[in-house]
């Protein structure tokens, strides 16, 4: 929840690989909807460490699908509402 990953091969692995089962956009639906369903702050938190992680990592794939950076927007918008503002400042996909 702090950010920190201990070995990142797993965490890039999975991001590289993740469109052979799961389409981007779908993937970030499913972000979407699971900080939206009571999830703990905690959750939270993580998932917006991940998706921070995603978007340095991997900027082109932000860049070539609009459909999924308007998602993370979207996710950005919605910690806004519910009042993690401080977990939303984690996620800035418009300097992509």
């Amino acid at each position: 929840s702090e950010g920190t990953i201990k070995d990142t091969s797993f965490v890039k692995i999975f991001l590289m690989m993740h469109p052979w089962y799961i389409s981007s956009t779908d993937l970030s639906k499913k972000l979407l909807l699971q900080s939206q369903a009571g999830s703990t702050e905690d959750i939270r938190a993580k998932i917006c460490h991940l998706v921070k992680y995603w978007i340095s990592e991997f900027p082109v794939e932000f860049d070539l699908n609009p459909a999924l950076a308007d998602q993370i927007k979207d996710l950005r918008e919605n910690l806004n509402t519910g009042g993690n503002e401080t977990q939303s400042q984690l996620i800035d996909v418009e300097n992509v």
